[in-house]
This record gives C-alpha cells, sequence and structure tokens, in this order.
C-alpha cells in the first residue's frame, strides 16, 4: 500500500473512533472494515488491492468532508453517504464471500470478480461525484446565508448553483451511458460465442 494509503488508514481509524458525528464515523468504520477483510484473505489479487486502495482513499476523504460539516449536513449529503456506505457493505461481504471460497472455485470464479470489482470501482466514482455535488451545493447555500448578499449577488450564487448541479449530473449520467454501452457490447460478444458452440464450423 502507498503512503496516501497508510495516512488515510490512520485517519479514518482516529474519525471512527473519535468522530461525535454518526456519518463520517459510519463511513470511516466500514472503510476500515473494508481493509481489515481484505487483510485476512490470502487470495489477493492487483485488481482487488487497487479497490481496496480505493476504498480507503474515499473512506478518507467523504468521512473527513462530513466531519468538518458536522450538523451542517444537508439530507442531500446524508443520502449519498449512506448510499455509499451501502456500497462499502456490498464490497467487504464480496471479500468476505471470496475468503470462504476452495482455492479451486476461486480460480474458476476469477473472471465473475473481475467484472465485480469493475462496476463496483465505478459504483464508487458515482457515489463520490454524488456526494462532491451536494457538498458545493451545501457551501454555496452557507455562502449565501453568512454573507449579507444583494439580488444581483443572490442571483450569481443561484446560477453557480444550477452550473455545479448540472456539471455533476451531466458527468454522472455519461458514466451511466458509458456502463450501458459496455454491458451491451458484453452482451454481443456472449452470444455470438453461444452461436459458435451451437453451431460449430464445419
Amino acid at each position: 500500500m502507498s503512503a496516501n494509503v497508510t495516512n488515510a488508514l490512520d485517519a479514518l481509524k482516529s474519525i471512527s473512533s473519535l468522530s461525535p458525528f454518526p456519518y463520517p464515523q459510519a463511513i470511516a468504520s466500514i472503510a476500515l472494515l473494508v481493509y481489515e477483510t481484505y487483510q485476512s484473505y490470502t487470495g489477493r489479487t492487483e485488481e482487488l488491492q487497487h479497490l481496496v486502495a480505493m476504498v480507503v482513499e474515499t473512506g478518507w476523504m467523504v468521512s473527513n468532508t462530513c466531519q468538518d460539516a458536522g450538523d451542517m449536513m444537508t439530507e442531500e449529503m446524508k443520502q449519498a453517504v449512506d448510499q455509499l456506505h451501502r456500497t462499502l457493505e456490498g464490497i467487504a461481504s464480496h471479500i468476505e464471500k471470496r475468503k470462504r471460497r476452495p482455492r479451486l472455485i476461486a480460480m474458476v470464479n476469477s473472471k465473475n470478480d473481475r467484472i465485480f470489482i469493475k462496476d463496483v470501482e465505478e459504483d464508487l466514482e458515482r457515489c463520490v461525484e454524488v456526494f462532491k455535488l451536494h457538498t458545493r451545493l451545501m457551501n454555496l447555500r452557507l455562502a449565501t446565508q453568512i454573507t449579507a448578499v444583494s439580488a444581483d449577488q443572490h442571483d450569481e450564487v443561484s446560477k453557480e448553483m444550477e452550473r455545479v448541479r448540472r456539471e455533476q449530473l451531466d458527468f454522472i449520467e455519461s458514466k451511466g451511458k458509458k456502463r450501458g454501452k459496455e454491458e451491451q457490447g458484453e452482451s454481443v460478444n456472449q452470444e455470438s460465442v453461444e452461436k459458435l458452440v451451437q453451431s460449430p464450423p464445419s
């Protein structure tokens, strides 16, 4: 693991044990669980190591942001954190199931594992982008509340909030379209293989 991951683990341990807020504590704890489950697994792969590093760094970023926001977290931010938490729970569960597989079955299912890792990495990216979107919107709302702004300034802030929202949603939508095309391509390839198996060349 890199120095960044090591630093992130130290921060996660601190937030998990010391944070007075439930959301940063929950994300830090589940990210640590993913890492600890991975550490006790002997059949580690490069793809899985990359995923776990991504989990640790994502958990650090999100839990630290939630810690800074404290009681000011919006409902949208909380929903984004809940989605991320479910994704991390799924990763921990997947690694735990892999630990219990006999080595031969694990080898046979290695392709499915790679597909799972690829899909869940995309899910993590989407969770992070949604979280960043709502964090930026929260900061913009706070700016309008803290600062006595004129009507023109208020309009500018509103336009900026809408621009940020559209920018992030466009990113998320483009990710979804890309994933759909990849799944469609995999489906076509699978159909081609099935036809070859059913009607082998003479």
